[in-house]
């Protein structure tokens, strides 16, 4: 028992020990007319607007813990006046794969990817096979601020992440596949909200009325889409997530 105890203390002290890779990139826009921005694997990106005429996104990168930080790379590129900036995992398909567990609110990391490796047997007998989460491929914690010009349009697509978005004054597209998007708006703001989901559902407490279509149960081949014009209406906010929530927060 002593050195069951043990093995997940020492897996446990290297999972917080390890050093996580610091993301700090700046990208110009002071020529640009829109901002896109493409994220796969973030599991939460925080979008704000500043004043100033260029694009700096700060975070961690965790990739394998530790191993592999050097493998994520943010990338920009301009064309026709538009700023267009993705994050890729490079050489992820050669990249170890890891068992990733997450219980209690603790994640366990295993360097295998065989279920029935000793430590990962001895894991399930010990802590039982109820989790929250457990995968097994390249193990990623990604965590990204983006600071964005305050009065340029900006698109964003996310894969898997949340994402979470405030003080952004300039049309705005958001669309997620698996991840959700929690937007605050000013109460005294004009704009044009339209808010969609296909499996998840649409959350808000702005004083608002909502046009809807959808059926009040929800029906798994239709979208569910919400339209308001806040204060009459003025900026587009337009806010997708498939398989994930939206939340829209008054502020």
């Amino acid at each position: 028992m002593k050195t069951s105890h043990l093995t997940i203390f020492l897996i446990l002290i290297g999972h917080l020990l390890h050093a996580q890779g610091q993301v700090n990139e700046q990208f110009d826009a002071s020529s640009i007319e829109k901002i896109t921005l493409s994220f796969k694997y973030p599991e939460l990106i925080k979008i704000t607007s500043w004043d100033k005429n260029e694009v700096f996104i700060k975070g961690t990168a965790d990739i394998n813990n530790g191993e592999n930080n050097e493998a994520f790379k943010l990338k920009g590129a301009v064309k026709n006046g538009v700023l267009s900036i993705y994050s890729e995992i490079e050489g992820h398909d050669e990249l170890p794969r890891r068992i990733t567990i997450r219980k209690d609110g603790t994640v366990y990391t295993f360097n295998t990817d065989n279920w029935n490796a000793p430590e990962v047997r001895k894991f399930m007998e010990e802590h039982g096979r109820q989790h929250e989460y457990i995968s097994q491929g390249v193990h990623k914690e990604i965590k990204l601020e983006v600071f964005v010009p305050r009065n340029k349009p900006v698109e964003v697509e996310a894969k898997y992440g949340m994402v979470e978005i405030a003080g952004v004054d300039a049309p705005l597209k958001v669309v997620t596949k698996y991840g959700g998007i929690d937007i605050s708006i000013p109460v005294a703001s004009k704009r044009d909200l339209e808010a969609r989901t296909k499996y998840g559902q649409i959350y808000t407490d702005l004083e608002a009325r909502f046009d809807r279509t959808g059926d009040a149960i929800l029906d798994y081949n239709k979208w569910t889409v919400i339209t308001t014009q806040l204060n009459g209406g003025g900026i587009k906010y337009d806010l997708e997530s498939k398989y994930g929530n939206v939340y829209m927060r008054k502020r």
